[in-house]
């Protein structure tokens, strides 16, 4: 075995890493022993320190630098071998420390001047964020007081999106919803997902980029795992039930009988139907009910072929001495037997307080004869409409004394119980005058409006969408359910109504959207998303009837279900592309995008 250095006593020098200071000799391995001192000065001027020994002088020169001289120590003691001082030099971990201690200072510097040059220098930023979230101020706003390592930190900053975009009630949950086990047994159902799965911040607004996305659905998807191949059937995407639809249009019928009878000779979509730029799932819009409906259908919202419009007032008959109303009835009113009307009753109702069970009063028949069948509480409901009937008709007829409106429907309602009309009705009720001879019929009302009737002030519609109509059908849809407002809405739905509205509109608080009860609903799931605007383009040589294919069978449907086979025609990846995200989106029901 061969030694690279040999350290033996007589062979080497024995050197001290410690000290600060080195000979300056050393780099030429001419060293000497005793070495610079403390302060970095020369201590070796001789090649040795001679000693006495009796009254002789001897060398003490080491063996590394040639042991003892021939000459030996001059008679006075000194080495005879004197040299020139060397300058010593820093040793190499001196000058490695100074080194280290530099960068580090160095390095706090920089990092001091980063700090202070703001965190959205370019060097120190992570990356840009999304302009949404552009105007956040600092990093603790999302990212709180948590290190980068914090194991929780993840949860912890997806808590912190959902604290500002709203969701549904599970807004960590797979799609923000809650399934069950029995939904799909080949979903995971997780307790949480985190939103950095897909949505990487800092990235700019490559962020919000999820064309391919998508890839990932079939981690938890396993049996949808390429399309249209596996891919579960449409439904009724394309064949919703008549029943189901705001608007009651069946088109086969339309198309096979009505279009025949009225010798309508040209039956296509866009008479009726206009692709727009719309909300998701009511792309493909409408036609205004001129361009569209009115050719065969405006007699019907005009009333032209009818006899009588809406009860707004009425003055049944009552026995007032059993009932104790404590008012006079005209002894007329007892052979025409008018009922309640239930628009008056909903005014009261809307205007005043009455007590809960006074609410359900409308359309008793208050034939006198019948009064004795009457229990205590309809009792106290006739009387209670009697009394505030009658305040409520002298309030009408002055100006001063007429109530505010409220709310959008009754202040319609109080626009056609106009100060004139109701100083007429009054007058012709209760002091037996004759009618004005400039008085309305039905028949002279082709624009809509108040007439006289007996004892009831009836109401003309106006046409299509006409103000009293839309507002009230509108507030009762949408407001309190209780027996006035069910019979009433009931009446304006009635296909022996003048205005027609229930012929086309299936109105009910199941299906009414409460911004707009008279658009069709979106009937698409909430992970679903289909429009018709960009299919258009691509497929200009095709029809509407490619896709939609009549159903004449079926008396519940008017077209055919569309099968997914039709989509994957062109959903191909070297056609248009088939990923997940094309068709479906993740969230389910998001309230807010902020």
């Amino acid at each position: 075995m061969r030694h690279e250095d040999d350290f033996g006593f007589r062979n080497s020098q024995y050197e001290r890493p410690n000290q600060k200071w080195v000979c300056g000799r050393q780099a030429d391995g001419q060293g000497c022993n005793i070495g610079p001192d403390g302060k970095g000065q020369c201590q070796a001027l001789s090649e040795c320190e001679p000693f006495k020994e009796g009254d002789r002088w001897h060398c003490n020169r080491p063996f590394t630098s040639g042991g003892k001289c021939e000459q030996g120590p001059l008679a006075n003691g000194q080495c005879c071998l004197s040299r020139p001082p060397c300058k010593p030099k820093l040793s190499k971990r001196v000058i490695r420390g100074r080194i280290v201690m530099s960068a580090s200072v160095l390095g706090l510097l920089i990092f001091a001047s980063l700090f202070l040059m703001g965190s959205d220098n370019v060097f120190f930023s992570p990356g840009q964020l999304t302009s949404s979230h552009a105007n956040i101020d600092s990093c603790q706003d999302c990212h709180g007081e948590a290190t980068v390592f914090s194991s929780g930190h993840s949860n912890e900053l997806t808590q912190q999106c959902a604290d500002c975009h709203e969701f549904s009630e599970a807004p960590l949950q797979a799609h923000n919803m809650r399934f069950t086990d029995t939904l799909d047994e080949t979903v995971s159902l997780q307790s949480q997902h985190q939103c950095q799965t897909c949505h990487q911040e800092h990235e700019g607004e490559a962020a919000l980029n999820m064309t391919t996305a998508g890839k990932s659905c079939a981690s938890c998807h396993t049996d949808v795992l390429e399309f249209p191949g596996s891919h579960p059937g449409l439904g009724d995407v394309a064949a919703r039930p008549v029943s189901e639809r705001a608007l009651a249009f069946n088109h086969s019928t339309h198309a096979n009988k009505y279009f025949p009878d009225q010798n309508q000779s040209e039956f296509e979509c866009a008479q009726c139907h206009k692709p727009e730029a719309q909300a998701m799932g009511n792309d493909f819009a409408v036609q205004p009910f001129d361009q569209s409906c009115g050719d065969c259908h405006q007699s019907d919202v005009t009333g032209e072929f009818f006899d009588g419009g809406l009860v707004l007032w009425s003055v049944p008959a009552i026995d007032e001495a059993r009932l104790g109303a404590g008012q006079e009835l005209p002894e007329a009113v007892y052979d025409e037997q008018a009922f309640v009307s239930p628009a008056q009753a909903w005014l009261l109702n809307k205007l005043g307080d009455p007590p809960e069970n006074l609410k359900a009063m409308v359309n008793f028949d208050l034939d006198p004869l019948d009064t004795s069948e009457f229990t205590a509480i309809q009792n106290q409901q006739v009387e209670y409409f009697v009394r505030e009937s009658r305040q409520l008709l002298n309030a009408l007829q002055a100006p001063n004394s007429r109530p505010q409106a409220t709310d959008p429907a009754v202040e319609a309602m109080l626009a056609q119980l106009n100060p004139k009309q109701m100083q007429t009705a009054d007058a012709y009720w209760f002091d037996d005058q004759p009618l004005p001879d400039d008085a309305p019929y039905y028949s002279q009302l082709n624009e809509g409006g108040t007439y006289l009737r007996g004892f009831t002030l009836r109401y003309r519609p106006s046409g299509h969408s006409d103000p009293l109509f839309k507002a009230l059908i509108e507030d009762l849809v949408t407001g309190e359910k209780n027996a006035v407002n069910e019979l009433l809405l009931k009446d304006l739905l009635s296909e022996e109504m003048a205005g027609q509205c229930g012929r086309c509109h299936q109105v009910n608080r199941d299906m009414a959207d409460n911004s707009n009860i008279w658009q069709p609903a979106s009937h698409q799931k909430p992970l679903t998303r289909f429009e018709h605007r960009p299919h258009m383009q691509p497929l200009s040589d095709q029809q509407c009837v490619d896709c939609h294919q009549a159903e004449l069978d079926d008396a519940e449907h008017d077209f055919q279900q569309i099968e997914v086979q039709e989509c994957g025609t062109c959903h191909q990846p070297e056609k248009v592309g088939n990923d997940c995200l094309q068709c479906h989106q993740y969230h389910a029901h998001p309230k807010t995008e902020s």
